[in-house]
């Protein structure tokens, strides 16, 4: 089981850096993640099953590639303007509006579309 515990913490670790990297500069959406993934683990310390610690690891993984992958957040920089974070993915071509950071300022659209 020592194995197993090491593989729980360090997806843990794993989970807390990137949702800080995913969230930083957002206090709320920090500080909400840290509380939901430290709770995940603490209610889960007592499962004894390999099987289920191994699919509770394996769901971790994935929630560590969404968060690294499918978060887009937008934070308004003036009227009808906002500022796009959005995943930098190396598969993906950058377009004109996009920076090398993954970065996108465009135009608000309206919402009667």
């Amino acid at each position: 089981m020592n194995a197993t515990r090491g593989q729980v913490l360090g997806l843990y670790r794993t989970l807390m850096r990137t949702r800080a990297i995913t969230f930083a500069g957002d206090t709320e959406a920090l500080v909400a993640s840290r509380l939901k993934i430290r709770d995940e683990i603490l209610k889960n310390k007592n499962e004894t099953s390999l099987q289920e610690i191994n699919t509770m690891i394996k769901t971790g993984h994935d929630v560590v590639n969404i968060l690294r992958t499918n978060i887009v957040q937008a934070k308004r920089t003036g009227d009808n303007t906002y500022h796009l974070k959005v995943p930098k993915l190396d598969s993906v071509e950058q377009d004109s509006n996009h920076d090398h950071d993954g970065n996108c300022s465009c135009a608000y659209l309206s919402e009667k579309s």
